[in-house]
């Protein structure tokens, strides 16, 4: 009794060479290959695997897409496609890439494996449809905020976990500040943008308001920068001129000098030590600025004046950044692939 064969399965044989091995195809050979596998000539349209030569974009997201049952018999059966055709990729896809028919262990089930572009942490395992809504996500973010803002969003979910809640493109523009090249930059710039030089006129303003922007200074004056204020009033003072006979009495310490000498006449031994030009025992009985003091009078004199151009020229923008991050204000991400600066976000 002859086996009638259907028009597949003809082809099939006809398509293998003595030894039973596929003959060799090559993808441009699509029509010959949708007869062999049994595939229709609709799967022309499928999803293409990506070319991953080495001078391909890594941005761009990209996953290695594997057979879950023939992994799980051993054997590799795969390829990397753009995360955006994840979804759509079947089982007999992957057997076409290798322009096989599907084994009979493949089973139907698709698992992303491997992926590149994604920049959420090496760690984190996506499914088929959540690198379909991430790709899409990146998208709208670029699309957005371009590539810095696609660069902070894809920090942003690496430093909150890729889990039950991932922060969506909405979430992600109500929260992002911007990039700046360090922490106290950015500082720089809020505190330049929402200090005003000079206090308002008061008539001009609520009692509130007043209130509100004398709290302001208060909370500014408490970064300034005050070993560097220090160092400028005691650098800016003229010091004394130890041959002024009133200037020197003014600072002179004199129960240290008729201690020292056992001479209330303090200003015969002041005027000696003038015409000896003895400056060392001048300086010994000097009282001696406090800039520590001077620098505490000059902030509260600043606040009271509401001297936004004074504080901001003497603010500490490392402490003011490390204050409002650790108050939970706002959070700065380190930028990836060893660029320098920071992204913004907003808590």
């Amino acid at each position: 009794m002859t086996t009638q064969l259907s028009a597949a399965q003809q082809a099939q044989i006809n398509n293998r060479n003595e030894t039973g091995q596929w003959k060799q195809k090559t993808h441009g050979d699509i029509d010959d290959t949708a007869d062999v596998l049994g595939f229709s000539e609709d799967d022309a349209e499928r999803p293409q695997p990506v070319p991953m030569h080495p001078n391909r974009d890594r941005s761009e997201p990209k996953v290695w897409l594997e057979a879950e049952g023939a992994h799980a018999a051993g054997r590799v059966v795969g390829n990397w496609y753009a995360a955006e055709d994840a979804e759509d990729v079947t089982v007999a896809d992957l057997y076409r890439d290798l322009d096989e028919a599907p084994d009979p262990d493949a089973g139907d089930e698709v698992a992303v494996t491997d992926h590149e572009g994604f920049d959420i942490g090496s760690h984190v395992t996506l499914s088929p449809s959540q690198t379909v809504e991430l790709a899409q996500d990146f998208e709208t973010v670029r699309d957005n905020h371009g590539d810095e803002g696609l660069a902070a969003y894809k920090a942003m979910i690496e430093d909150q976990g890729f889990g039950d809640h991932k922060p969506g493109p909405d979430e992600f523009s109500e929260a992002y500040i911007g990039d700046y090249e360090s922490k106290e930059d950015w500082a720089r710039d809020l505190v330049e943008s929402s200090v005003p030089n000079e206090p308002q006129e008061p008539y001009r303003q609520t009692e509130q308001e007043r209130q509100v922007e004398q709290q302001m200074y208060e909370n500014l004056s408490r970064h300034v920068d005050m070993d560097r204020l220090e160092s400028d009033l005691e650098a800016e003072d003229p010091g004394i001129d130890y041959d002024d006979y009133t200037e020197v009495m003014t600072h002179i310490d004199r129960e240290s000098v008729e201690d020292s000498t056992g001479n209330s006449d303090i200003g015969s031994v002041v005027q000696g030590w003038i015409d000896d030009e003895d400056y060392g025992a001048i300086d010994q009985h000097l009282n001696h600025p406090d800039y520590e003091e001077r620098a505490e009078e000059a902030v509260k004199a600043a606040v009271k004046a509401r001297n936004g151009r004074w504080l901001k020229d003497n603010l500490d923008y490392e402490s003011y950044a490390r204050d409002a991050e650790l108050e939970g204000a706002i959070t700065f991400l380190e930028k990836n692939d060893g660029l320098d600066g920071v992204h913004v976000l907003h808590n």
